[in-house]
């Protein structure tokens, strides 16, 4: 009973068994629930505190199951995707909580594109009854999740830097961790491309932002 709901919590609960690409199907899945929660009164607090309870239910199932499956490290096993693109998502709960906090951080990034950003989510509901008015109404939302999809997936696959290094270890730590810092480069790289965009606005007189 406890090896079935383990394998059921990794590969959550069937989505790993995708035909075709679990790992991004597991990484959308993570784009839908953190749209989701975005939307949510503090939900900053739910984004913060999600990665780190499946980071620890996902480590905890690793160790109990790990050893019946065929791999070291199985494609079917794809919590890790879920965790590493919910901490990519980190950056629209830096804005969240800066606006809703009220304390310095949100003085300090006041004047950023992702200021902007957070807050043309907070005019604008996110669910309307037709399903294409969703990217008119939250184009900045819209468009944040979907480069740090591309982000995360492309850091996940290629495994540059620490995060082949991590991968390479094949232990039931690195099979959640290597996924973790693929999100944390995401997310950077996110971050440094819209205060990029935001610089160059200012020093071109460009309408990046409206």
């Amino acid at each position: 009973m406890i090896n079935f709901f383990s394998k059921c919590v990794l590969t959550l609960f069937g989505l790993g068994f995708s035909p075709i690409a679990p790992g991004t199907v597991a990484s959308f899945a993570g784009i839908l629930i953190g749209g989701f929660l975005i939307t949510l009164e503090y939900g900053y607090l739910y984004l913060i505190i999600l990665p780190f309870l499946f980071w620890w239910l996902g480590t905890v199932c690793l160790k109990a199951t790990l050893s019946s499956f065929a791999s070291d490290d199985p494609s079917e096993v794809v919590i890790d995707e879920l965790v590493g693109q919910l901490v990519a998502l980190w950056p629209l709960t830096l804005g969240l909580f800066a606006i809703e906090s009220g304390i310095l951080i949100g003085i300090l990034i006041n004047d950023t594109f992702l200021l902007f950003l957070v807050k043309n989510l907070l005019s604008n509901p996110l669910f309307q009854p037709l399903i294409f008015e969703l990217i008119p109404l939250n184009r900045y939302l819209f468009l944040s999740l979907l480069s740090l999809f591309l982000l995360f997936r492309f850091f996940d696959i290629k495994k540059p830097f620490w995060v082949g290094r991590i991968d390479r270890q094949k232990t039931t730590n690195s099979i959640m961790l290597d996924d973790i810092v693929a999100g944390l480069f995401a997310g950077a790289v996110f971050l440094t491309f819209i205060f990029l965009f935001y610089v160059l606005s200012l020093f071109s007189g460009l309408a990046i932002i409206d």
